[in-house]
């Protein structure tokens, strides 16, 4: 045998070598992927087709990382992951998703590049309202390649009320440590029930061009102007707020503020406008009282009050019914220690304060039936009663009137319904409402008890400076307050359970 077949030999048996101790890398990744299942995101093929040239390049870990994003936590694929995957799926709440960036580990020899440009793990931002592609390179002349398409599902999570005590129809309950976790006596109400759907969370934005103050809810990504119109000064919000019609109030968030600083944004920020109904709802703290206009003051200073009948802050959220109509929410109790006329329409023309946010519009709403009778909020991650309380569910439709019920027998209610069922505290019970539809605002296709535009259902949320009331809301989208003794109807809520 001549030196050159020797060695021919030894580089054949030295090649498969290589490949079956890549082949075991593989395998090995592979298997941490059964125990580990968000850890391994994709390898490209081992070889080219033609078995000669070797790629070996992995993509791992993707997500967007709690601390790069300044998240309340980490967000991990949904997909189910292999080495050939080819689509990731994420959720992600959509406050984040025009200014998201990815973090991943690369192992082996190779890159990733996005639109022609190389990555860099935890540094580019991205809009991924749409899918992105992410390419990944290896091999001799780059000659390995394959796309991975990152697809972002928006979510929008709900944040707890801030109420922390418990009360019964008229007092609060016993001044001890035990009281709201006494079930016998606090019924699952909403101060039972800290941190959830999910906890408060608030940060410093990062600004870029102004010492104006803004402020990120880390829970939602939304990031908020400190100051409503009018007020300056990052430290304490001074001056007097500006009374606006709808039309000027648009104008400014979403004209003014986007044009600031020769176009690049107020603060560096992009996509300003007035917020919704639900994401002005969202920086109510329900545990205060008079002081601030019923948000935290670290928050947002000096924040005026406004319960007056000139006064509130607009949303963008026309009335579906009529467009020279618009939701406004009122901040303050008024002189008797309630909140009558909380959450209502006005005509455009009329003057209200203006707080404007900075996000893309929310996405529309996304349910579906999970189960007999349970109805799953894809945005908000609740799953909800389909039918009212006593309402009969026969061929996946409820029927009768349902029944009403007082406060406190409304709390028992749910929470005879077994383990994590509760009466909706009222950040919850706003949600299952759409402002984008006319009387009534929910998908009647999936709730089909039909409720009327008049159909009142109690939260569990105690007002804290009138403690003989609690808030409601009707299905023409007002939110009130009222005697804890009224009857209205009662739909419970748990957290999704898959």
């Amino acid at each position: 045998m001549t030196k050159i077949s020797k060695f021919s030999r030894i580089s054949k048996v030295v090649e498969a070598l290589k490949k079956f101790i890549i082949l075991i890398s593989i395998w090995e990744l592979v298997s941490c992927k059964i125990n580990q299942p968000d850890n391994l995101v994709f390898a490209l093929d081992l070889f080219r087709e033609n078995h000669q040239e070797q790629c070996g390049i992995f993509f791992r870990d993707f997500q967007f990382d709690a601390s790069v994003n300044n998240l309340t936590r980490n967000y991990l694929p949904t997909t189910t992951l292999t080495t050939s995957t080819e689509e990731i799926s994420i959720k992600l709440p959509y406050g984040s998703l025009t200014r998201a960036v990815p973090s991943y580990e690369i192992e082996g020899e190779g890159s990733v590049y996005v639109t022609g440009v190389e990555q860099e793990s935890g540094v580019s931002n991205y809009d991924f309202s749409e899918p992105k592609d992410f390419e990944l390179v290896s091999g001799v002349n780059n000659s390995c390649r394959k796309i991975l398409q990152v697809s972002v599902q928006p979510i929008s999570p709900v944040v707890d009320t801030g109420v922390r005590e418990c009360y019964d129809q008229s007092v609060p309950l016993p001044d001890n440590p035990t009281s709201c976790s006494d079930e016998s006596n606090s019924l699952r109400q909403d101060g039972v029930w800290t941190d959830v759907p999910n906890a408060r969370a608030w940060s410093p934005a990062e600004q870029i061009t102004t010492n104006e103050g803004i402020v990120r809810d880390r829970l939602t990504g939304l990031v908020w102007r400190k100051c409503p119109r009018g007020q300056t000064s990052a430290d304490n919000c001074s001056g007097t707020a500006h009374l606006d019609s709808y039309e000027d109030a648009e104008r400014y968030c979403s004209v003014e503020l986007n044009n600031f600083d020769d176009g690049k944004g107020y603060g560096g920020f992009k996509n300003w406008r007035l917020p919704t109904v639900h994401e002005l709802s969202s920086i109510i703290n329900r545990s205060l009282s008079h002081t601030n206009g019923l948000v935290d003051s670290d928050i947002f200073p000096n924040s005026p009050g406004d319960h007056s009948t000139t006064d509130g802050y607009w949303t963008i959220n026309e009335d579906a019914s009529d467009s020279n109509y618009a939701w406004r929410i009122h901040f303050e109790y008024n002189s008797s220690n309630s909140l009558y006329n909380h959450i209502q329409t006005r005509i455009k023309s009329g003057l209200r304060r203006v707080r404007c946010v900075s996000s893309q519009l929310p996405p529309n709403k996304s349910m579906e039936k999970r189960g007999e009778a349970i109805i799953r909020d894809n945005l908000t991650g609740l799953d909800w009663d389909q039918c009212a309380f006593e309402q009969s569910f026969s061929s996946n439709v409820c029927t009768g009137s349902g029944t009403r019920l007082n406060w406190i027998d409304a709390l028992s209610a749910c929470q005879k319904k077994g383990t994590d069922w509760r009466l909706p505290n009222i950040n919850e019970l706003m949600n299952l409402y759409d402002f984008n539809r006319n009387n009534p605002g929910v998908d009647t296709t999936l709730f089909n008890d039909q409720p009327t535009a008049s159909s009142a259902y109690w939260s569990s949320t105690t007002n804290p400076v009138r403690v003989e009331e609690a808030f409601y809301q009707e299905f023409n989208g007002v939110v009130e307050v009222r005697s804890k003794v009224a009857e209205f109807l009662v739909r419970c809520v748990r957290n999704s359970v898959n």
